[in-house]
């Protein structure tokens, strides 16, 4: 039987350009929709760049462009991008407001990048929708549109920890944390994947253009770590063993290859017994019983213990502390003893996994283990260190019953 290919038309991007426009951004639409990309073996965008008229526009720097498309483009368009206007304050003509309606109400997507979404704003797209533009003109931008529910504080950070220092690096993650603080919305773009962990609530992996996983960060980083290292495999002619990772979205769960397989994690108190509630500030035992499919010299074996609602109170594994793997075989078991549990009362989670060394995971339980502290003192936080207080002077504060904790 002879299979048949249909050919299947490519998506229609169309993109303005007008007089004194920042090439720059231009610039960013043709780099992402325009030049092909055969390695990816997609059907890749097909690309329109026009003008409001045939006629030649400058762009800053003085350079000059031409196209043979007008705004009729947008009449064939699938999406619809508008780079950032040269003036805010001047309000688009007629004829661009009346091809970017048609073109919303033909269900194309429309788009716009910095400034652009002055002109999205005056055709109306925005009304009763979230948007944001330049930090400079957001205020401008809701005073001229009252309609749009503008947002200025959306922080859009593409791999901009790739570059510069130290103290570079350390202001950006503060400015992070004071977003998070306040409650605003960052967007990190981003190949550096203990940032993904570190910094982020959600995580997206996209691979082509395609969705490929979202949820937990932790396990959508290392459902990619198991495809690299497949793909490694792979070109090495080595068996693939089957990698069970299809992340999901309620951010418990377990994955890994299984190579080496966690069997049962007890949690004991300092008399031996096994508990879920503990005493803040008495000792915790975790042990973990594992079994290895074959011999392995690349282990790694690690701990983490987090609050009720993702927090990680602290995290540590065998490289981490300079352990030295030599080999893995058959069944085993390691024990973490924590000499005092100084946390507060409350809900806490415990994440164990066994892994390699490039971070690979054999076998990762995450958030399946839970157990309480309990305190007679209600203090707020999460870690509670031994402490003492002290008074002299004109001070008289009476003991707690039991003398202090």
């Amino acid at each position: 039987m002879t299979r048949i290919r249909l050919a299947r038309r490519r998506h229609r991007v169309a993109v303005l350009a007008y007089e004194a426009m920042s090439s720059f951004e231009l610039g960013i639409v043709i780099e992402v929709f325009g030049l092909p990309r055969p390695e990816l073996d997609v059907d890749w965008y097909e690309l329109t760049v026009c003008t409001e008229s045939t006629a030649p526009v400058s762009v800053i720097g003085g350079a000059s462009l031409s196209s043979a498309a007008g705004l009729e483009a947008f009449d064939q368009a699938d999406t619809v991008i508008v780079p950032g206007v040269a003036d805010v304050h001047a309000p688009p003509s007629p004829a661009l407001i009346g091809a970017l309606r048609a073109a919303h109400e033909r269900g194309a997507r429309i788009a716009s990048i910095c400034s652009g979404a002055f002109a999205l704003a005056a055709a109306g797209l925005l009304d009763g929708r979230r948007a944001t533009t330049h930090w400079r003109y957001a205020e401008e931008l809701q005073r001229r549109f009252p309609a749009i529910n503008v947002d200025p504080d959306v922080l859009l950070v593409d791999e901009v920890l790739a570059v510069g220092d130290e103290a570079f690096t350390h202001k950006c993650l503060e400015k992070f944390a004071e977003f998070r603080r306040r409650g605003k919305t960052i967007v990190l773009v981003t190949h550096t994947l203990d940032l993904v962990t570190r910094l982020c609530d959600q995580a997206v992996w996209l691979d082509g253009g395609k969705l490929r996983a979202s949820g937990d960060p932790k396990r959508v980083v290392d459902a990619y770590l198991l495809e690299v290292a497949s793909g490694e495999n792979r070109a090495s002619a080595e068996t693939v063993p089957d990698a069970s990772a299809a992340p999901d979205s309620n951010g418990a769960g377990r994955w890994g290859s299984r190579e080496a397989e966690i069997e049962q994690v007890e949690l004991l108190r300092g008399d031996g017994q096994s508990a879920h509630v503990f005493e803040s500030g008495q000792p915790m035992r975790i042990r973990v019983r594992l079994r290895a499919q074959r011999p392995l010299h690349d282990f790694v074996f690690g701990i983490g213990i987090f609050t009720a609602d993702g927090v990680c109170c602290f995290g540590t594994n065998t490289d981490i502390e300079g352990n030295v793997p030599r080999e893995l075989s058959g069944r085993g078991e390691f024990v973490v003893d924590v000499d005092r549990l100084d946390l507060v009362a409350g809900a806490y989670k415990l994440d164990v996994a066994v892994h390699r060394q490039d971070g690979v995971p054999y076998d990762y339980h995450r958030l399946l283990y839970s157990f309480r502290v309990a305190s007679p003192v209600k203090d707020t936080g999460i870690y509670r260190p031994r402490h003492r207080w002290t008074f002299e002077g004109g001070i008289d504060i009476a003991e707690p019953p039991g003398g202090r904790s």
